[in-house]
């Protein structure tokens, strides 16, 4: 597999295959995100609407450290 493909011709490390959707997106898609987390080095986001489109590329250990931070409450108000 090329980690450097991706569609629409762009490289961002990311394997074409491997995007997840949420499960509380339902079938629709809604106001929800695809995160890429295939690659070892990086994580990519991006919007459901627009799977063709550019994604938000994060280093793998910043992307883990949001998410610990997120289940801890870190962004609750």
């Amino acid at each position: 597999m090329d980690i450097n493909a991706r569609q629409g011709g762009s490289t961002s490390g990311l394997p074409v295959v491997g995007w997840r959707t949420a499960h509380h997106c339902g079938s629709d898609g809604g106001n929800c995100v695809e995160v890429n987390s295939a690659a070892v080095e990086v994580v990519g986001v991006r919007d459901t609407k627009r799977p063709g489109g550019r994604p938000l590329v994060f280093p793998a250990t910043g992307w883990r450290g949001f998410l610990l931070a997120a289940h801890d409450g870190r962004f609750d108000r």
